[in-house]
């Protein structure tokens, strides 16, 4: 048996709160009778929130994707340690931060260990440790520490860590060390690193697609256009991103939110969510980094044909522009003038 556990999960009831002899008293034990229907399991720490309204409802969302906007634009490197032997797993950059990954496992191995073996206080050994999270600083960063059974995941951060974020480091590791447990018990008996193809999972859990560049899907379907239409900032929206994408091979969203603000007083958190909402519907399209390079390659490299072709078309033009002059002039010349002229030219 496989368990899961579900975060975030809405439920409607389907009942009009205004026809409901029972709301708002009993409307916790309701939900709680209609999840049991559905074989989940209520018994555990399960946290029921009564959302009595389409606008808080979006509110929420809105709230809840802008949070992560600002947990992946905290986020400037990820790294993946086997606990025992601190031997580097994962190395993923976000940004170009520049952070030297070699010294920063031997400084957080060294650390650890001393601490663990001293049971130093947090004075003296520059971490601020509680009961799940270490988190220090090292250059200008602010790094995010957390222990797994078998590995450790540090977070290199612009700032401190939210508890959203901390939240999702936890149970991401609790995620992967599940999900890859053969990989990481090979790790633990040879040292043998297979955990590239598990940067997808990763990019998944911390949303890192947000801060990818992004295109405009090519062609959209009728129903979509129509949806557009109706809505004034989602129509506002696709149209600064052709704006930015007429100068640009793609964008990115925290442009393109700057872009919308510009010309529209709502709030960046609505921006995001329309945007969002768009992503849904595939009509603005996440590309990866190496996409993005290679765009600019190819755009940088078709310039430069361009440019080539042009300079050696133009002694061509030039030349014609020559032979038009010198037939004007031969209209008026001595045949042996136009001889003397063209042995010239």
């Amino acid at each position: 048996m496989v368990y899961f556990q579900i975060t975030r999960v809405g439920y409607d009831c389907g009942v009009d709160k205004e026809n409901c002899k029972d709301y708002p008293n009993l409307c916790i034990n309701c939900v709680k009778t209609q999840l049991k229907k559905y074989s989940l399991d209520i018994t555990q720490n399960i946290k029921i929130t009564l959302i009595d309204s389409e606008e808080k409802r979006i509110q929420m969302f809105q709230d809840l994707i802008w949070q992560k906007f600002l947990d992946v634009l905290n986020i400037k490197h990820i790294v993946l340690l086997a606990k025992d032997s601190g031997l580097l797993v994962i190395d993923y950059p976000i940004s170009g931060a520049g952070v030297d990954i070699e010294l920063l496992s031997g400084f957080i191995q060294a650390n650890i260990t001393f601490s663990e073996r001293s049971n130093a206080t947090n004075h003296n050994t520059g971490f601020e440790q509680n009961t799940v999270f270490y988190e220090f600083q090292y250059q200008n960063f602010n790094i995010l520490l957390k222990n797994g059974e078998f590995l450790r995941v540090a977070m290199v951060l612009d700032n401190k860590a939210s508890d959203s974020l901390k939240s999702l480091v936890t149970d991401f590791l609790i995620d992967y060390e599940g999900r890859y447990l053969d990989k990481i018990g090979a790790l633990v008996r040879t040292g043998m690193l297979e955990f590239d193809h598990t940067i997808d999972f990763i990019i998944d859990t911390f949303n890192i697609k947000l801060v990818f560049p992004h295109v405009l899907k090519h062609t959209f379907l009728p129903g979509v256009i129509e949806s557009i239409e109706k809505n004034p900032l989602q129509k506002a929206i696709i149209d600064l991103a052709r704006e930015l994408l007429a100068s640009k091979q793609f964008f990115f969203l925290i442009n393109l939110i700057d872009e919308v603000q510009k010309i529209v007083n709502i709030g960046a958190n609505r921006i995001l969510y329309a945007i969002h909402q768009l992503i849904d519907k595939e009509v603005i399209i996440p590309t990866s980094i190496e996409t993005a390079e290679n765009s600019i390659s190819n755009y940088q490299e078709s310039q430069a044909i361009r440019i080539a072709n042009n300079e050696l078309i133009s002694p061509i033009i030039a030349n014609d522009d020559a032979i038009n002059e010198l037939k004007e002039k031969a209209k008026y010349m001595s045949e042996e003038e136009v001889k003397r002229s063209i042995g010239s030219f």
